[in-house]
């Protein structure tokens, strides 16, 4: 079997150095990947994945981690609505150490949108309405704590209280 390791890298302003990740999350191993990685200084960057988190080849669960300027910790964050589903994270926005906004894929019937208040990661409610079985959000930029978007399979935008499907220009 592959095993299949997070790998982070830091720019020093000459050379590239890996540096240490979590890679063993709840005992398993197996699998652990990132994705995406985003900051608002050098001391408050995330980065967004999953890891294997059971036996099966497709028991995925989100993985989020932060570097505090010192080290890479895993931070806990949710997995989408259904129970057993494949759970991933693929981009992450970062505007300070109290709001950042991460999406992704559970794999039902809507995508995955996690928020970062300060304290804790929460899955935050999305009002889709879609022909799509299992949408993903690949993208996600903020320009502030009242104005985000997020692009996959679909389009949404944050107005500062709740996500909201944009109609698809090109559909």
């Amino acid at each position: 079997m592959t095993k299949f390791r997070a790998l982070a890298e830091h720019w020093n302003g000459s050379k590239w150095t890996i540096v240490p990740t979590p890679n063993a999350i709840n005992g398993w191993t197996k699998k652990t990947i990132l994705q995406a990685v985003a900051g608002s200084s050098s001391s408050n960057v995330w980065a967004v994945g999953w890891y294997q988190s059971g036996p099966g080849p497709s028991d995925y669960s989100t993985l989020v981690e932060h570097w505090d300027g010192a080290r890479w910790q895993v931070q806990p964050s949710p997995d989408g609505p259904r129970s057993g589903s494949e759970s991933q994270l693929f981009a992450v926005a970062a505007l300070s150490r109290t709001s950042a906004w991460a999406v992704g894929d559970s794999s039902g019937p809507v995508p995955l949108i996690e928020h970062w208040d300060g304290v804790h990661w929460t899955a935050m409610p999305s009002r889709l309405q879609s022909h799509l079985s299992s949408p993903a959000l690949y993208h996600v930029v903020a320009v502030n704590p009242r104005y985000a978007w997020a692009l996959g399979d679909l389009i949404e935008k944050w107005n500062g209280t709740t996500w909201q499907q944009v109609q698809n220009p090109y559909p």
